[in-house]
Protein backbone atom coordinates (compact mmCIF):
# COMPACT_ATOMS: atom_id res chain seq x y z
CA UNK A 1 0.00 0.00 0.00
CA UNK A 2 1.38 3.40 -1.00
CA UNK A 3 -0.17 5.30 1.92
CA UNK A 4 2.59 7.08 3.83
CA UNK A 5 5.50 9.49 3.51
CA UNK A 6 8.06 8.95 0.78
CA UNK A 7 11.32 10.42 -0.52
CA UNK A 8 11.59 10.34 -4.32
CA UNK A 9 14.72 10.61 -6.44
CA UNK A 10 14.85 11.10 -10.20
CA UNK A 11 18.08 11.05 -12.20
CA UNK A 12 17.85 13.81 -14.81
CA UNK A 13 20.31 15.35 -17.27
CA UNK A 14 20.79 18.08 -14.62
CA UNK A 15 21.63 15.51 -11.95
CA UNK A 16 19.50 13.95 -9.21
CA UNK A 17 16.26 15.76 -8.35
CA UNK A 18 14.37 15.05 -5.12
CA UNK A 19 10.72 15.16 -4.06
CA UNK A 20 8.90 14.44 -0.82
CA UNK A 21 5.50 12.77 -1.13
CA UNK A 22 2.67 12.32 1.36
CA UNK A 23 0.28 9.83 -0.20
CA UNK A 24 -3.03 8.34 0.88
CA UNK A 25 -4.76 5.44 -0.84
CA UNK A 26 -8.55 5.21 -0.53
CA UNK A 27 -9.84 2.18 -2.39
CA UNK A 28 -8.09 2.38 -5.74
CA UNK A 29 -7.74 6.19 -5.63
CA UNK A 30 -4.44 7.82 -4.61
CA UNK A 31 -4.38 11.37 -3.22
CA UNK A 32 -1.61 13.42 -1.70
CA UNK A 33 0.88 16.22 -1.91
CA UNK A 34 4.38 16.60 -3.29
CA UNK A 35 7.19 18.98 -2.36
CA UNK A 36 10.11 19.59 -4.69
CA UNK A 37 13.04 19.46 -2.26
CA UNK A 38 15.22 21.88 -4.24
CA UNK A 39 12.39 24.45 -3.85
CA UNK A 40 10.84 23.63 -0.44
CA UNK A 41 8.46 26.59 -0.72
CA UNK A 42 6.40 24.75 -3.32
CA UNK A 43 4.04 21.96 -2.32
CA UNK A 44 1.44 20.81 -4.83
CA UNK A 45 -1.45 18.36 -4.90
CA UNK A 46 -1.13 15.23 -6.94
CA UNK A 47 -4.02 14.51 -9.29
CA UNK A 48 -5.52 11.63 -11.25
CA UNK A 49 -3.98 9.14 -8.83
CA UNK A 50 -4.87 5.46 -8.95
CA UNK A 51 -3.62 2.07 -7.78
CA UNK A 52 -4.79 -1.00 -9.70
CA UNK A 53 -2.89 -3.43 -7.47
CA UNK A 54 0.01 -3.76 -9.90
CA UNK A 55 0.91 -0.13 -10.57
CA UNK A 56 0.40 3.31 -9.06
CA UNK A 57 -0.09 6.28 -11.40
CA UNK A 58 -0.48 9.97 -10.62
CA UNK A 59 0.22 13.42 -12.07
CA UNK A 60 1.49 16.70 -10.65
CA UNK A 61 2.67 20.12 -11.84
CA UNK A 62 5.76 21.74 -10.32
CA UNK A 63 7.61 24.95 -11.04
CA UNK A 64 11.36 24.57 -11.43
CA UNK A 65 13.96 27.33 -11.56
CA UNK A 66 15.29 25.66 -14.74
CA UNK A 67 12.13 24.89 -16.73
CA UNK A 68 9.31 26.95 -15.23
CA UNK A 69 5.99 25.15 -14.84
CA UNK A 70 6.22 21.47 -15.77
CA UNK A 71 3.69 18.64 -15.81
CA UNK A 72 4.81 15.22 -14.61
CA UNK A 73 3.21 11.80 -14.91
CA UNK A 74 4.53 9.13 -12.56
CA UNK A 75 4.08 5.37 -12.99
CA UNK A 76 5.30 3.12 -10.17
CA UNK A 77 5.39 -0.56 -9.31
CA UNK A 78 6.16 -2.12 -5.92
CA UNK A 79 9.81 -3.12 -5.52
CA UNK A 80 10.33 -4.67 -2.08
CA UNK A 81 9.87 -1.86 0.46
CA UNK A 82 10.17 0.78 -2.28
CA UNK A 83 8.38 1.77 -5.47
CA UNK A 84 10.24 2.16 -8.76
CA UNK A 85 9.12 3.40 -12.14
CA UNK A 86 9.27 6.35 -14.48
CA UNK A 87 8.59 10.05 -14.29
CA UNK A 88 7.48 11.45 -17.65
CA UNK A 89 8.26 15.11 -18.24
CA UNK A 90 8.52 17.45 -21.22
CA UNK A 91 12.00 16.22 -22.18
CA UNK A 92 11.41 12.50 -21.78
CA UNK A 93 11.11 9.74 -19.22
CA UNK A 94 13.47 9.33 -16.31
CA UNK A 95 13.71 6.55 -13.70
CA UNK A 96 12.28 7.33 -10.27
CA UNK A 97 12.51 5.52 -6.95
CA UNK A 98 10.34 6.21 -3.89
CA UNK A 99 11.66 5.15 -0.48
CA UNK A 100 9.36 5.15 2.54
CA UNK A 101 10.30 7.66 5.25
CA UNK A 102 7.34 6.92 7.59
Amino acid sequence: MITGKWQGEVNTPLGPQHWKFVLNEIGNKVEGRSTYVENENETVDIRNGSDDGEKVVFEMTHTSPFFGESDFKIKLTPDGDNYTGTLKMSYGRQPIILKRTE
